[in-house]
């Protein structure tokens, strides 16, 4: 049992997540203090397979997805105390928060016409379970059987908490663990790609910013992904914003805001082209859209109101030509 108990305190490091984060756990070494024992009401440790893709010390399951065939994992959890606990379990999928931060406690909801088939589709674990003083236990994760291959990646992870622990503390202070699993379907036909769908002035957390809305509608997982943005005044060039942030991870089928922020900027109205240039490991994309701002708002326009309102001031000069030309024509007509 000691030495149970020392394997499954080597992975406290990463896998005990505070309930705001979220990303794939990897193992590594953290002292087994009595105070780590005291902090948490339980440990635990994945089970991960041997045909594992990036191999079984990676930290969490990345499988291939078979066919018409249930397979079962497991995560074993020890309960270090003396009393008996229980211990809450379910499936989140991962989604996107601003600024390309993965997130799986499900803070965020998932637009089901982004995501028809989240995770519960596919995988499911027991709601609940009991543990003893000192008991060990195995926590099944059963992947349903499919009849039909899906494309591209899912990626979810099983959250598992104290019940007891969640119900005392405020939630921004009690520990969940967060195990990432990404389940491998058929390759993409097609390119990943982002699309820029809104911009928007807003306060984010307690500053300006210009925030554009980035839907990633593939089955693809950005990872280690970077956004460089830049907005430059159509008139006047010397009025331009930039942004640039690199190793953003972006969730399949989930959307979010990526910020240029305005402190020490002051937004100049007028009309704007906005450049975006995506990649990752493995895929570049550039991004270019026409942007109208305001004293406090900006909008995403199409080319056709781009030069309308470019040339607006000619185009009402040529019209009042036209229409006083048109009218001397007639004043002369009727003199005459």
């Amino acid at each position: 049992m000691r030495r149970l108990q020392t394997r499954l305190l080597t992975v406290i490091g990463t896998l005990l997540l505070i309930i705001m984060s979220g990303r794939p756990v990897q193992a590594k070494k953290v002292p087994s203090s009595t105070q780590a024992l005291h902090e948490v009401t339980f440990m635990i440790q994945p089970e991960i397979p041997a045909d594992n893709i990036g191999g079984p010390k990676l930290g969490y399951f990345n499988l291939k997805m078979t066919w018409q065939q249930t397979r079962r994992l497991n995560i074993t959890v020890y309960n270090p105390t003396n009393h008996p606990i229980t211990i809450q379990a379910k499936v989140v999928n991962a989604n996107t928060l601003d600024d390309g931060v993965i997130n799986y406690t499900g803070a965020k909801k998932n637009d089901p016409r982004l995501l028809p088939q989240p995770a519960k589709h596919f995988v499911q674990v027991p709601a609940k379970i009991h543990l003893g003083p000192g008991a060990t236990k195995k926590v099944p994760l059963i992947i349903k059987a499919v009849n039909k291959p899906f494309k591209g990646e899912k990626v979810m992870a099983i959250n598992l908490y104290d019940a007891a622990t969640r119900h005392k503390t405020a939630i921004k202070n009690h520990y969940t663990y967060a195990v990432g699993l990404v389940l491998q379907g058929k390759s993409l036909v097609t390119k990943p790609t982002l699309q820029a769908n809104r911009i928007v002035v807003r306060m984010t957390e307690g500053k300006p910013a210009l925030s554009v809305l980035f839907t990633n509608k593939q089955p693809w997982f950005w990872q280690n992904a970077q956004i460089k943005m830049t907005l430059k005044n159509t008139k006047w060039p010397i009025f331009q914003y930039h942004d640039h942030k690199a190793a953003l991870k972006i969730a399949p089928q989930s959307r979010f805001y990526n910020n240029l922020d305005l402190t020490g900027y002051r937004l100049v109205p007028g009309l704007y082209r906005l450049k975006a240039e995506i990649k990752d490991q493995t895929h570049r994309q550039t991004l270019s859209k026409y942007v109208s701002i305001t004293h406090d708002q900006a909008q995403f326009i199409n080319r056709q109101n781009y030069v309308y309102l470019q040339n607006r001031i000619r185009i009402l000069i040529s019209v009042v030509v036209i229409i006083g030309g048109l009218s001397r024509r007639k004043k002369h007509a009727k003199t005459h």
